[in-house]
């Protein structure tokens, strides 16, 4: 056997294989981790994110979001959780527009131009 050919080991190989490694993640590390996301984490993350650093499909900013938290808020952690915790996520929110903002006055090579993508917030906080 060769590194540069295909092989289907079997699961007793693959188990002695990972045997050998050493263990990097510990058992209270794993049950830490593999816990469910929580409204209190989806807060904070969101509380931690730059309030006018990129906007979204419809113009909005994250300081409208952060702003009027006590009311968007809860339906934006139940959609977030949703998705963190079971994978749902809605089609609709998976659109990304890509958008050329010119870098000078006057832009006369591909170079003077950058692009920037604006999807949703509700996906960017996901």
């Amino acid at each position: 056997m060769t590194l540069f050919q295909t092989s289907n080991p079997s699961d007793e190989a693959m188990d002695e294989v990972l045997r050998a490694l050493p263990t990097r993640v510990s058992e209270d590390m794993n049950e830490a981790l593999i816990q469910p996301f929580t409204s209190e984490e989806v807060t904070l993350a969101i509380s931690q994110m730059h309030p006018y650093k990129s906007l979204s499909l419809d113009g909005m900013s994250l300081v409208f979001y952060q702003k009027y938290w006590h009311i968007v808020g809860p339906e934006v952690i139940a959609y977030v959780l949703d998705f963190l915790n079971h994978g749902q996520l809605d089609t609709n929110i998976n659109y990304t527009f890509i958008v050329i903002v010119p870098k000078c006055e006057s832009p006369k090579s591909m170079s003077h131009l950058r692009p920037i993508s604006l999807c949703h917030i509700t996906y960017k906080i996901a």
